[in-house]
């Protein structure tokens, strides 16, 4: 049971180190306001980026985070397959959802890890790091393993033998 237990932390462990490196280095281009209310554009790296900033995407880019589309042209696809493992690329829109919709169905939301595959778009950060879909999900294999029928089943036995052989 030890080697399953290290097997499946290594294997958690290789998922959140993919994960970092889904993150990117390109800087993103970014709009903040200034101290005195002025617009502010800027060239921000992904890890500088915090619910609010308004930021550019294009086709080719990768999402740095979890945003919500304020502005996006006709047509605009992003490919969620990271996330639910369509392959199908999903068409974004700017539209506002009804509340009842799940995020990962709704079209005025795009994830990060996710790809802009066609199209431009507009859009405000609404989370970073570990707050995001992806990283929530990484959180939630970190920290709740529960041990399978087999393992608790397996170790039982191997308890019984132990106690038998003793």
């Amino acid at each position: 049971t030890a080697m399953l237990q290290w097997y499946t932390e290594m294997l958690a462990e290789d998922a959140m180190e993919a994960m970092q490196k889904m993150q990117g280095d390109k800087p993103v281009r970014t709009v903040r306001m200034g101290a005195d209310g002025t617009r502010l554009d800027q060239e921000k790296d992904v890890v500088n980026l915090v619910p609010g900033d308004v930021i550019f995407l294009e086709a080719g880019d990768r999402i740095p985070a979890d945003v919500r589309i304020l502005y996006c042209t006709d047509g605009m696809e992003v490919d969620n397959s990271a996330l639910t493992g369509e392959s199908m690329p999903e068409p974004r829109n700017p539209n506002t959802e009804k509340p009842s919709q799940p995020p990962t169905e709704a079209r005025n939301l795009a994830f990060f890890g996710t790809c802009v595959l066609k199209g431009n778009a507009t859009c405000v950060v609404h989370a970073t790091g570990d707050t995001t879909f992806l990283g929530k999900i990484a959180q939630s294999i970190k920290t709740s393993y529960v041990k399978s029928t087999l393992e608790i089943q397996i170790e039982h036995f191997v308890h019984f033998i132990a106690i038998i052989a003793v």
